[in-house]
Formats: structure tokens, sequence, C-alpha cells
């Protein structure tokens, strides 16, 4: 006891070890260590070939991610066993555990990023939906993966600095928030797009903005359309993920056109029809982008206009952008086949006086899509 009467606290006993402590000791080691060398071998001759035998390809990833590490968290096992059987001074122990602690968490976090990588990449390779996104994925994952390992690294280095750096990452991930907020909006719908693929690259698409043209690229923030001009338009992910997008590459690319033809109230019905029709029939091989199935449809629709009957040829397309081409070889074929048959377009004297300003004789009306009636842009 002190001075004081209290007692004093009990001495730890300091034991040195004996030779046969070191050599069960080094013998625990090498067994730990040859014990993970064994297994590594074991997955490398076998665990790993029944894998590729039975095309189980995630547990192929898996198994080859752990092989890399079982010696040396065997190893690590070794050394606490050991460290425990030679009983070492307290601050030295706590200095090992430390550590080992240290070396198995950085260990864990390299795991743990590769196992990840693997298996985004494996799954991006096999299904066509994660395809566009496993690259920006895997990224991410590797940024938690790190952030995590990295916290946990310095909560085991000292506890008491982990909850101010938690504090200051919060207050600076809540004014990086609010900060890049349309930035992240973008990310996150491009993000969507990519998953949902409602457009792809290499589609045609026309947004209800009016914007339309071919999708070049789906970046993280903005997605890049080139018009039939030879323009780049880019447009903000966001925007895109809330626009009305009409898609005429998703599914079958076919759809049809319709070319509107006014003829004067005099015009026998039953001839123009043919005419329409025949020169419809003509066209397809020679025109570029004309389909001969389904067959050309002439309809009286609208019908009864003002000062004109007004008559659709409706005829199929290869695809939306070849309507430019058809409908102006198709309109110079009608001209030459109604002055061929002395048939005349209607007059727009008439209309004139009415309108007030030019009016077209003839044209195409929106067209629609031959699965739905969806109308073709620039109609």
């Amino acid at each position: 006891m002190d001075k004081t009467g209290r007692a004093w606290p009990p001495k730890r006993e300091v034991r040195l070890p004996f030779l046969h402590d070191w050599l069960v000791a080094t013998g625990v080691f090498l067994l730990a260590v040859a014990v993970g060398y064994l297994l590594r071998s074991l997955i490398t001759a076998y665990a790993l070939p029944w894998a590729a035998r039975r095309s189980l390809a995630l547990t192929e990833v898996i198994l080859r991610a752990l092989r890399g590490f079982l010696p040396l968290w065997l190893a690590l096992a070794g050394v606490s066993g050991a460290a425990k059987y030679l009983r070492p001074p307290f601050e030295v122990a706590l200095l090992l555990d430390q550590a080992v602690a240290v070396v198995l968490i950085a260990s864990l976090t390299l795991f743990a990023f590769n196992l990840v990588s693997r298996a985004v990449r494996l799954y991006g390779e096999r299904m066509e939906s994660v395809r566009p996104i496993a690259g920006m994925v895997e990224r991410t994952c590797q940024v938690v993966i790190i952030a995590l390992g990295g916290l946990t690294l310095v909560n085991q280095l000292n506890a008491q600095a982990i909850t101010p750096l938690l504090t200051g990452l919060g207050v600076a991930g809540l004014a990086t928030a609010l900060a890049l907020q349309d930035t992240l909006a973008n990310f996150f719908a491009g993000l969507y797009v990519l998953a949902d693929r409602p457009v792809r690259v290499g589609d045609y698409v026309r947004l209800e903005s009016g914007v339309e043209g071919y999708v070049l690229n789906i970046g993280w923030r903005s997605t890049h359309i080139r018009t039939l001009a030879n323009n780049v338009t880019v447009i903000p992910n966001q925007r895109l993920a809330q626009s009305v997008v009409t898609n005429y590459f998703l599914g079958d690319k076919t759809t049809t056109f319709s070319l509107l033809v006014r003829v004067p109230y005099t015009s026998d019905p039953d001839q123009v029809e043919r005419a329409l029709l025949e020169v419809a029939a003509q066209a397809v091989g020679e025109v570029d982008g004309l389909l001969a199935e389904p067959m050309p449809v002439v309809s009286l629709n609208p019908g009864f206009g003002d000062f004109s009957l007004d008559f659709n040829l409706v005829v199929p397309l290869r695809q939306v952008t070849d309507q430019y081409l058809v409908q102006h070889e198709l309109r110079k074929r009608v001209i030459r086949r109604f002055r061929a048959e002395g048939m005349m377009l209607a007059s727009i004297q008439p209309l004139l006086a009415v309108a007030g300003g030019p009016t077209p004789i003839y044209g195409d009306s929106p067209a629609r899509h031959a699965s739905g009636g969806s109308p073709v842009p620039g109609a």
C-alpha cells in the first residue's frame, strides 16, 4: 500500500519466452502460412476449373479475388496466434495488434475493390441493360469502398479523430451537394437514361422541344444529338429524362410517310387513286428507302376541302430519315404522271383570295408510325 492506504495495482509478471516457446510460435506462424498457400493452390487447381465447367461466373470472380489474399490473411492469423503464445509485454502486444489490424483493413479494402470491379465488369459484359452504366457504377463503387476503408483505418489508428472527421465530411458533403445540385441531378438522370435505355447511341430521336437527330453520346452530364444539318445539340441529362421523347429506332425502324395530294373537284377519284398507286409501285426499287411491303395505300382523306379533293398517299419507309428523298422523288413522279394523263392539281388561286397568303398546292401530312401512329419529324 501507499501512504494513503490504497493498494498498489497488481504488477503484471513479464515472462521471457524460452527457446521452445519461440519454436512453437514459429511453427504456428509457418503452419498458418502453409495453410494459406495450400488453400490458394486448391482454389487454382480444383475450385476455379469446377466453377468454369458449371458456368458459375460470379463464383469464379469471387474465387479469383479471394485467391490472392488467403496467404496474407492466414499469415496475419499466424502472427496473432504466435504473439498470444509468446505473451510479449503489453505495449508490444498492443502495437502488434494495431499493425495486424491495419494490414487486415487495408487488405480487406483492396479485396472488396477488386471483387466489386470484376463483378461489375462481368455483368456489364453479359447484361445489355447494365453495359452502358458499367463503367460509371464501377468507379462509384470503387470510390465508396476506398472511402469506407479509409474511415475504418482512421478509426482503428485514432478513434477520437473519426468524430470530427465525419462531422467535417458531413458539412463538406452538404455544401458540395448544394453547390453541385444541377450537376448531381444530371449525373443521376444520366444513370437513369443509361439503365432504362429510352434512347441509345445511334438512335434517331425527337424531343418535345423539337430537337431531333442521331444520338452521338450519352455522358454523365449531357447527351449529344447530331441533327440532319450536321450540327450537334447538347441536352442536359435531366432535361432529357423529363422530356417526352419519340425514338424512331426503338424496336422496328420501319415507318410510313403520308403525301397529301390536292386535285380539283372535277377530277375522277378512281383515276386519281389508280395513278397514285401506280406511281408508288413503280418507285419501289428505284427510290432508295421506299419499301414494297406493306403495300402503298391511297385514301380520300381528309377528303372534301374548301376548293379541292384531298388524297393521302401512304407509303412504307425503311427508316424515318428516308422520308426526305422519298417525298422529293414521289412529288416529281406525281407531277409527271398527272401531266401525262391530262390530270390537274388543285389551283391555289381561290385559296389566295380567302386566306390572303400563299398555300401549298399539295404537300405532306404528318406521317404515322406503322405500329402506333406517331408523327414523323419534319412532316
